[in-house]
């Protein structure tokens, strides 16, 4: 069972998909200098001034029209990162100067006992303290402990800067502002600017001025810093300003309308609930489901396709078979249940919860749209049907208003269709089943890189956010990089867990990584594959089957037609059936063609290569003592390569929405 806090976790995400506005601000700077003391007024009012230019500014942008749209309806989070240093560490986050309510996280080069050994009896104390306040040795511990080796400490720290920058939105940095051989605070300011992260720089020489460093458009640029610059930056960062443009003169931006609706629409959907006695695997299985109430008569319409022309018993004959074929590299095994057991933390159940509520929304409007194309093509060969069976009754002396109610039924189908193309089009069952997979997509792998107090950063696909919707979210509707910033605003509030990393804790993160994500996936799209092939290939075999019967019908018509007169009713019955079976060969070619099974199954297939080849990598890691830093890299990399694959799949499916027209 869960825990109360746990729960409210999942609680939050049924009913609400926003998170609260979060600013992650990481400090730095140095150990010892002459100015930086805790007795230093003059440096301690700059400092505290600082922060009440922050807190003021991330209100103000809290206040925007935008941000009712975007976020959580609850005071702005300010989580300040550090690694608890003495010095410059320390005294950037006193609560005394920094005022408002704000989180506190801590980045350690190595495990708290040895990095404790760094400071004298006095200074470990407030460490301690400092540990306490970030909730170490608690469930909601934000103090990750990295892999550093005393015998290399000058890399130890540059890990420690990179996960620091990696882990911010906005570095403070209280330093000379002098460049330094080695991995120091000067080196942590350049790797943050080379990162797009601005950094508030405070001259410990003369800390009477703030300096607003940024890099834009490929060069640095310095000013001092004022409320509006910061103001800007923010709107930058939180509010997606450069794509979010705010109405003047009463005028509104089309686009921003789109995108603030998305948000809306996605946090407004109603159909989800909380099953407390289903506990998270961080695979598929969660207690987010969805309503049985919710779900409309149509929408198994697709389902009840893939039953017809496939089973999972058949599926499962070809699973067996594809992997008796396939050589031993070329598979994954399956782990055991101990390299599966879930590692709970708040991080990994937030990232889990905002990947169910996606997952689940996709699945229904996906099942939805697929059935509603699958009834027109059905309806649409009813209505051709009927009609050919109105000319066959067209004799009044015969057969009556026989074909006066088959006119009726055919015009009741037509209306029928148009109803369920106009509702498919009105409720965007297309977009939104598209947009939420990509967004479970998106948030599934932040599950596995927060066990290593990693996350990938979205803004790494685009260049400029103003040509986001073309490099990440397909080529037609550019409303679709909403997706990108949810899962942007998602990233930056769950941000990281506390964890020692240490062997015990990489190897498990590494089974559990290969078992959940790279394993899980592994067979769903090899399943996926071979399902979609299958159900390609007997949609064929019937257009084929139907076509052949027509000749063979339009032949004993003729037959018929030459015998004599009492043959005329079989003559006519062959007639009707010549007309009939080419319609439903069509509707059988036509639903293959739009539903594309075989690039369906193609994708899967690269997907699967992709996997495959990765968790060939991260096998030969865990056979052998590994560090972070190489793992990070390569989730990472696996991570890019997965949101890739994601976005060339939307871009295959995005123009499907207009084929049943």
């Amino acid at each position: 069972m869960l825990n109360d806090d746990v729960t409210d976790i999942y609680h939050n995400f049924v009913h609400s998909a926003q998170v609260p506005m979060t600013l992650r601000v990481g400090v730095a700077g140095h150990r010892q200098h002459s100015n930086i003391r805790t007795d230093n007024h003059e440096l301690r009012e700059k400092i505290k001034y600082l922060y009440s230019l922050i807190t003021t500014q991330l209100q103000r942008c809290r206040e925007h029209p935008h941000a009712t749209s975007l976020y959580q309806d609850v005071p702005p989070i300010l989580r300040v990162t550090s690694s608890l240093a003495d010095g410059a560490d320390r005294l950037l986050i006193e609560p005394e100067l920094v005022a408002a309510p704000y989180e506190l996280a801590g980045i350690l080069p190595f495990s708290v006992e040895q990095y404790a050994s760094d400071f004298d009896k006095q200074s470990q104390q407030t460490f301690y303290s400092l540990l306490d306040q970030a909730g170490y040795g608690g469930p909601d511990s934000r103090v990750l402990e990295l892999d550093g080796d005393r015998q290399q400490s000058d890399f130890a720290y540059r890990d420690c800067a990179e996960a620091l920058v990696r882990n911010c939105d906005l570095l403070v940095a209280l330093y000379d502002g002098k460049e330094r051989p080695g991995y120091g605070t000067a080196w942590t300011v350049n790797q943050a600017l080379s990162q797009k992260i601005p950094v508030i720089w405070i001259d410990s020489e003369h800390p009477n001025a703030l300096h607003f460093i940024q890099s834009q458009n490929g060069s640095i640029t310095q000013q001092t810093l004022t409320p509006e610059a910061l103001y800007d930056w923010l709107g930058h960062l939180l509010l997606f300003d450069t794509i979010l443009c705010c109405p003047s003169g009463g005028e509104k931006n089309e686009l921003t309308q789109c995108i603030l609706t998305r948000f809306s629409c996605f946090n407004d959907e109603s159909m989800l609930s909380l099953a407390a006695d289903c506990s998270p695997d961080f695979n598929e299985s969660g207690p987010i489901v969805l309503e049985k109430g919710g779900r409309n008569p149509l929408h198994n319409g697709f389902s009840l396709l893939k039953r017809i022309f496939t089973s999972t018993d058949s599926i499962d004959k070809e699973m067996t078979r594809h992997s008796e074929q396939l050589p031993s590299h070329a598979q994954i095994s399956p782990l055991t249940s101990d390299d599966m057991q879930p590692v709970h933390t708040p991080a990994n159940h937030a990232y889990f919860a905002a990947y169910l509520r996606a997952d689940r929304l996709a699945s229904y409007y996906a099942a939805l749209h697929r059935s509603t194309f699958v009834f027109i093509y059905l309806l649409g060969a009813g209505a051709l049907i009927v009609a050919a069976l109105a000319i066959a009754l067209s004799d009044p002396t015969q057969y009556g208003n026989a074909s006066v109610y088959c006119a009726g039924l055919e015009i009741a189908l037509l209306l029928l269709i148009y109803v369920l193309f106009k509702r498919d089009r009105r409720h965007q069952f297309h977009d939104r089943w598209l947009e939420y997979r990509c967004i479970a997509e998106f948030l599934r792998p932040t599950l596995c890189l927060s066990l290593f107090g990693s996350h990938f950063p979205m803004r790494r696909f685009c260049d400029n956010e103003e040509v986001l919707s073309r490099n990440l979210l397909g080529h037609g509707r550019p409303e679709r990089c909403w997706a990108y910033l949810y899962t942007e605003t998602v990233l930056r509030w769950v941000g990281f867990s506390g964890y020692q990393i240490n062997d015990d804790h990489l190897q498990r993160a590494l089974r559990f990584t290969r078992s959940q994500w790279i394993s899980q996936q592994y067979r769903y799209h090899s399943r996926n594959a071979l399902a979609m092939n299958l159900m390609g290939r007997r949609l064929a075999k019937m257009s084929e089957y139907l076509f052949v019967a027509t000749i063979v019908v339009v032949c004993l018509k003729v037959t018929f037609g030459l015998l004599p007169a009492r043959f005329y009713l079989l003559s006519k019955a062959c007639g009707v059936l010549a007309a009939w079976f080419p319609v439903l060969g069509t509707t059988a070619f036509a639903i293959r063609n739009h539903a594309e099974f075989e690039i369906s199954a193609q994708r899967s297939l690269s997907a699967r290569e992709i996997l495959l080849g990765y968790n060939r990598r991260l096998k030969q890691l865990g056979e052998q003592p590994a560090r972070l830093k190489v793992i990070d890299e390569l989730l990472r990399d696996l991570t890019a390569a997965s949101i890739t694959e994601t976005a060339d799949w939307l871009e295959i499916y995005e123009v499907k929405e207009t084929e049943t027209v």
